[in-house]
């Protein structure tokens, strides 16, 4: 069966290698370079294709990609190498569409590092400090603490402990790298995967130079700069929303509802895909098990939890260091409440955080944990007062059903409407965990029904079926994707697609849009 699988990857690997070699042509031989960042993401190779060639006619550019970190080790380094040799590497793809040559960092001077990292280390007393890293003009504290957290999956940092010092330095040693090429080569532009962790230092260095960046994937692509570091754009959906015109507005309504009927019915969606939601829908209506909350007078309040190691600052910084701050922040004032509390896990995320949470049910005996199995619809049928969150996507879930969810900050998907209560800070998140009642929140429906849209049903996607079909029935990271492509490639959609992007690139859009 391995060998199969085997077969079957080489097979599309080379049969998409020529049809790459088909359908585009030589980059041009200007004296600057688009860079495009080298990993296995399959559909967004699709993706980079197109981009980096219309980046390159448009700058006249030589193309060249680039690994984004160091190699682990030797072994890392060979395998690497003995599948480029081998012909089994992704790597001939990049050449395929126009890619020259790839930049594999190397590491700089250990002592002019070592200096550096002192300087740095000396001024962290608290993981709140690390926010503060800034490195030749450039601010990269929250990538270094996603970084850290999502290589070690740690629950947060101990700044003085010794695992985080070698991953401060090296991502120190990698920044410089980076800033040393980008100071002796001429870039016309970037594209990256992801504008988190180590990723980001590309993306943050092009803008800082004000080289034209880019994040793209199969279903985006975000044009970044000094306003817009990450793939935040959830702040501009009621204002965008309102461009459209009133045609389309009552269409997108339409559009967001029939989906929204679908997510509460049990049914995937593209919202599977994006935010990695479950197969099985956590509202969907099915026998409940045992009643799960006290019976009493007492209001009761439920944390939904995060992954502790899982991005914190993916949409930006929030009102909490990290998801451990947060949860132990909670803790603390569950111990002197009046309320009943409970604190649940996404199903998916709830043995890697099992040791954390074991901790935090010893140190606070006031929150109860809720099993992962346990439903939504269980909690909601049982009367579940108010939610607690960062950024999930429970805002609009129990916003549907008309219970308030507090937000940890206003870096969270849902800030664009008032469906949800954004504590600004602190001191406004304690008032409004305690005076929830009070809180004045717009539930109608309308408004969760053009969220819905503007974040799921607006924006690119590769194929044109994505809406409709395939929720993660391929695995769209795998040579599957190639296949799925060269089906339905015509020269129809070939022009519709590069036009498509081209439009894109021209325009000074943050976020690109479906193609109609």
């Amino acid at each position: 069966m391995l060998m199969v699988s085997k077969i079957k990857f080489f097979f599309l690997l080379w049969k998409y290698y020529f049809h790459n070699k088909k359908n585009f042509k030589k980059s041009p031989n200007g004296d600057s370079m688009v860079l495009v960042e080298n990993n296995a993401l399959c559909d967004s190779h699709i993706v980079y294709s197109y981009l980096s060639n219309i980046l390159s006619q448009k700058y006249n550019s030589k193309i060249y990609s680039y690994n984004p970190n160091f190699f682990d080790n030797k072994f890392r380094k060979l395998i690497f190498y003995i599948k480029i040799f081998f012909l089994f590497s992704y790597r001939h793809i990049y050449f395929s569409f126009g890619v020259e040559k790839n930049i594999i960092p190397k590491r700089n001077n250990k002592n002019e590092i070592e200096k550096k990292f002192n300087e740095v280390k000396n001024k962290l007393k608290s993981n709140k400090d690390i926010y503060d890293i800034n490195l030749k003009g450039v601010n990269v504290g929250d990538l270094v603490y996603d970084g850290f957290l999502r290589k070690y999956d740690f629950p947060t940092i101990n700044v003085n402990s010794k695992i985080f010092e070698e991953y401060l330095k090296n991502f120190i040693d990698l920044f410089y790298f980076w800033f040393d090429f980008f100071s002796n080569h001429k870039i016309s532009s970037v594209i990256v995967s992801h504008t988190v962790y180590e990723f980001g230092i590309v993306l943050r260095l092009a803008i800082k130079n004000k080289i034209k960046a880019y994040s793209a994937g199969s279903f985006f692509i975000f044009s970044h700069d000094e306003k817009n570091k990450s793939i935040f754009d959830m702040p501009y959906f009621s204002e965008e929303f309102q461009k459209l015109d009133e045609r389309t507005r009552i269409k997108s309504i339409s559009e967001g509802k029939k989906f929204i009927d679908r997510k509460f019915s049990g049914e995937k969606t593209i919202e599977n895909k994006v935010t990695a939601l479950p197969a099985e829908s956590p509202l969907k209506t099915k026998n409940f098990s045992d009643r799960v909350l006290r019976i009493n007078k007492k209001n009761k309040i439920l944390i939904a939890a995060h992954h502790f190691s899982d991005a914190p600052n993916a949409f930006g910084r929030n009102i909490f260091n990290d998801f451990y701050d947060w949860v132990d922040f909670l803790g603390k004032k569950s111990s002197n409440s009046e309320y009943d509390w409970y604190i649940k896990f996404h199903p998916l995320e709830y043995d890697s955080n099992k040791d954390t949470i074991k901790f935090f049910l010893k140190k606070y005996p006031t929150l109860k944990l809720i099993d992962k199995n346990i439903t939504h619809s269980q909690l909601i049928s049982e009367k579940i007062n108010v939610i607690l969150t960062i950024y999930g996507t429970i805002g609009l879930e129990y916003a549907y059903f008309n219970i308030p969810v507090i937000n940890a900050g206003n870096t969270n998907p849902h800030c664009s409407y008032n469906f949800n209560y954004h504590a600004k800070n602190i001191d406004d998140y304690n008032y409004a965990i305690d005076n929830f009642e009070k809180i004045k929140l717009n539930y109608d429906k309308k408004y969760i029904y053009e969220y819905f849209y503007m974040r799921y049903l607006h924006g690119f996607y590769l194929f044109p079926d994505e809406l409709e079909n395939d929720y993660g029935n391929i695995d769209y990271q795998s040579c599957l994707v190639y296949g799925k492509w060269m089906d339905i490639y015509n020269e129809k959609l070939n022009i519709k697609l590069s036009d498509h992007i081209k439009s894109f690139v021209d325009s000074s859009s943050f976020r690109c849009v479906k193609i109609k």
